[in-house]
């Protein structure tokens, strides 16, 4: 809480469970001295409302994969450094024909063709969880790769990630 000069924080083994974000929020409110709020209470209503939505897209998906179907374009053509000013860098490279995505420090990202230019992405270094997202290139009128976009949060549009021209490496 910069404006006040406020800061704690809060830390936790075990990120499986919605306690620390309750302390979290709870403390805050106390330092404060606003009216206490049952964060729990709030937070379950979110949890609900998100796998709602999550429910609700994957039934209407119900897994649009294209069968059979290959990229429209060699996989080097795909690699560059993508931005986007929100998430900051995401970059693809290719390591023994196959396409790896990175992202911050020490990250790979394990990538599979899905079908034309989307592939999946499995995110595995935060906490040793697996989490697939879906990325889809994106070509301008030339036919060259101007962007990406990948379904990073569940509850929003796809974010869109601009491809980083050599001349724009500044």
């Amino acid at each position: 809480m910069p404006n006040n000069d406020i800061g704690f924080i809060l830390f936790s083994n075990n990120s499986e469970i919605d306690l620390p974000f309750i302390f979290n929020f709870d403390i805050a409110d106390q330092v404060l001295g606003l009216d206490l709020i049952n964060w729990g209470s709030k937070l379950m209503k979110f949890e609900e409302m998100k796998a709602k939505m999550i429910a609700k897209r994957k039934e209407a998906s119900d897994d649009p994969q294209k069968k059979k179907t290959k990229p429209s374009r060699s996989i080097e053509e795909f690699v560059g450094i993508y931005h986007n000013p929100s998430y900051g860098k995401l970059e693809f490279i290719v390591e023994e024909n196959q396409l790896i995505g990175k992202f911050g420090k020490d990250s790979k990202l394990e990538t599979n063709h899905y079908h034309y230019d989307t592939y999946t992405i499995t995110i595995t270094h935060l906490g040793g969880f697996d989490d697939i997202k879906f990325v889809t290139f994106r070509d301008n009128f030339k036919g060259e790769i101007s962007h990406l976009e990948i379904n990073a949060e569940p509850m929003l549009d796809p974010i869109k990630f601009e491809k980083i021209n050599k001349e724009n490496m500044k």
